[in-house]
């Protein structure tokens, strides 16, 4: 699962048929050498849809194929973080209060080292304190399923179906020190260092604590190590899960002044992001899963940026045997597709009537098809720049072909522009501002893209016998 890009801001370039609009690209192929690879390669969706219209109902679309009658009303209520005595409550917590777990203790425990927080900044300082809140589970932001009330999700439907589950990020709160730019933690697991708590008591033996969830000062390359740590793993034992949930969160962009390693321009950024794609694919690629490995990149949803087709139209891929090579696939498709092609694979039930009346994307594949495939990844020019690439063992991978690429700015302009900005969680900044900065900083002087409203011809004057029911 990634964030927030549409369609023509990546892969508006990709110059092989698809329906895209260059001019809007504003992280193009020498920033995204593996996302314009991985289309190219196996199959460009250019018209995939996210439903969701920020991050909050667009988590619940990803993994639960819909949203709740309270998440639609808040989500617009309190969008860009607007004091309306709301919160984000899509991943796990509702009111910043972790209520899939029923004790103040567990709750507690949710949400840092013990001693070291509370769970609900807003219940400290009222009369009884946290202690006085209900008791009881009980999140409005989870949908029921055929096998479990507030269960609705495509982990629980593998779970219950016998298969395995294990999880990177998805529904948990960052509770470990990450460092300083001069001393980072960029590897928690041998520095001993927990990252997250998961917030879903089913997901909680299944997460890796030690994989950072959301975090735009941390590079997602740090994220793809930790991953790659636990699969090597489980490539040695032959238990890979049935189903791995991966988070990966850059391409958000911000924290421009305290971002790690030296990925603190939306360049660098989104260049780590599709570097930890990239190195991902490669690592089940060369593994001794590649011939059943199917992986499908979504994002949870695409708000921040034009696009010359919708505002929701993002980018997705699909890459692994039996997928479609050097196909551009048009069909009408969304994240509640990819789920019921998940669930198809994997042989769960349907997590609702919306993937129950849904096609699988059977378009991207091709059952003729031998099976074999492979992958390479490559890094941007741009990251060169940065520590990342002066660590040792640098970026894993060869830098694309190509001249060195320069961001236009540096940290300290993207700081200035973006001050004020809440960047500490999704959805907090004002995302047509930001939209604007962003747009300003990479592309000069070029006019922002206007909003284009479609004009129908004017409706033809009805008859008098159509205005008394004897027409059309």
């Amino acid at each position: 699962m990634k964030e927030n890009r549409t369609f023509d801001q990546i892969l508006g370039d990709l110059g092989n048929g698809s329906n895209g609009d260059a001019s809007l690209t504003q992280f193009g192929e020498s920033l995204t050498p593996n996302f314009h690879r991985l289309s190219r390669q196996f199959v460009t969706l250019d018209n995939f849809m996210d439903p969701g219209d920020g991050s909050m109902d667009g988590w619940s679309w990803s993994i639960q194929g819909r949203v709740t009658n309270t998440e639609t009303i808040t989500q617009q209520i309190n969008y860009a973080f607007v004091n309306r005595g709301l919160s984000y409550e899509s991943e796990g917590s509702n009111r910043n209060v972790p209520v899939n777990f029923g004790t103040v203790a567990e709750r507690d425990g949710a949400a840092g080292i013990a001693g070291t927080t509370n769970y609900s900044d807003a219940s400290a300082s009222l009369l009884g304190g946290a202690a006085n809140l209900l008791t009881g589970t009980g999140n409005h932001a989870s949908s029921d399923a055929p096998f479990g009330v507030q269960g609705g999700y495509i982990f629980s439907a593998v779970l219950q179906a016998g298969g395995t589950v294990r999880n990177y990020g998805f529904l948990v709160n960052n509770i470990g020190r990450i460092g300083t730019i001069a001393a980072p933690v960029s590897d928690p697991y041998a520095a001993g260092v927990v990252q997250v708590a998961p917030l879903d008591p089913a997901l909680a033996p299944l997460t890796d604590v030690y994989f950072r969830g959301y975090d735009q000062n941390y590079p997602d390359l740090w994220r793809y190590n930790e991953w790659k740590r636990e699969f090597d793993q489980f490539v040695a034992q032959g238990n890979l899960p049935s189903l791995s949930l991966m988070r990966v969160s850059h391409d958000h962009m911000g924290n421009f002044g305290t971002a790690l390693g030296g990925v603190n321009t939306p360049e660098t950024q989104q260049a780590d992001d599709d570097l930890a794609v990239g190195r991902l694919v490669q690592a089940v690629s060369e593994s001794r899963y590649a011939a059943d490995t199917l992986i499908v990149v979504t994002e949870d949803d695409c708000q921040d940026g034009p696009d010359h087709v919708d505002s929701h139209r993002a980018t997705a891929y699909f890459v692994g045997p039996y997928v479609k090579r050097g196909a551009v696939v048009s069909a009408r498709y969304s994240q509640v597709n990819a789920l019921r092609t998940i669930e198809d694979i994997l042989g769960t039930q349907h997590i609702n009537l919306n993937t129950a009346f849904q096609r699988p994307m059977s378009d991207v594949f091709d059952i003729r098809s031998s099976g074999a495939w492979s992958y390479v990844a490559e890094a941007s020019t741009v990251l060169t720049g940065t520590t990342l690439a002066r660590a040792p063992g640098g970026l894993g991978v060869e830098f694309a072909r190509g001249p060195v690429v320069k961001p236009r700015h540096d940290a300290r302009y993207w700081a200035r522009r973006t001050a004020g900005f809440d960047f500490s969680d999704a959805d907090r900044v004002p995302p047509a501002r930001f939209n604007k900065v962003v747009w300003k900083g990479l592309m000069g002087a070029k006019p922002y893209p206007l909003r284009v409203s479609l004009r129908l011809p004017p409706r033809p004057a009805q008859s008098r016998g159509s205005e008394e029911g004897g027409g059309r």
